[in-house]
């Protein structure tokens, strides 16, 4: 009587463990889905060209940059992927600019501004690469803007990709 007490047990507990919650599983699933949707609603990738002035006779430029523009309701974030300022230079995974005022016109292009931006770089501040000045504008599918980070002025011009 125990044995069958037992398996009848065990059963019913495994009968349980196989029911677990599979609703709440696919509403966990359903919110990742909805959350990462609304997160790439509000970013967008431009892949264009980005010009460092090193000196009065000398340039960078990378054909090839990447920046990311995320808006929230006050502020605009711009985060720069893979980036490097001189030839010789390892690529810095990500450089965010956060904090950024921007005014929304009402054919959904925005124009932006900063003085004095600390950036930061892999989450910690970039101190070294302040931008003392930064101004720039999303015109349709075109994001550009100028800025001096640390000493070197810096002019990127992109398509949405």
């Amino acid at each position: 009587m125990k044995k069958i007490f037992y398996v009848l047990s065990v059963m019913g507990l495994l009968s349980l463990g196989f029911a677990s919650c599979e609703k709440d599983d696919d509403e966990k699933d359903n919110n990742k889905t909805e959350n990462s949707e609304k997160k790439d609603d509000s970013s967008v990738s431009y892949r264009g060209k980005m010009v460092v002035t090193l000196s009065a006779e000398s340039s960078f430029q990378n054909d090839t940059a990447e920046c990311v523009c995320s808006l929230s309701e006050d502020a605009l974030k711009i985060s720069l992927v893979d980036v490097k300022f001189a030839e010789m230079m390892p690529a810095l995974k990500l450089i965010e600019i956060d904090g950024i005022p921007y005014e929304k016109e009402s054919n959904g292009d925005y124009t932006f501004q900063g003085e004095n931006v600390v950036p930061s770089y892999m989450g910690n501040p970039f101190a070294q690469y302040t931008l003392s000045t930064l101004s720039g504008n999303v015109k349709g599918d075109v994001l550009s803007f100028t800025c001096v980070m640390g000493n070197y002025p810096v002019n990127f011009s992109g398509t949405k990709k």
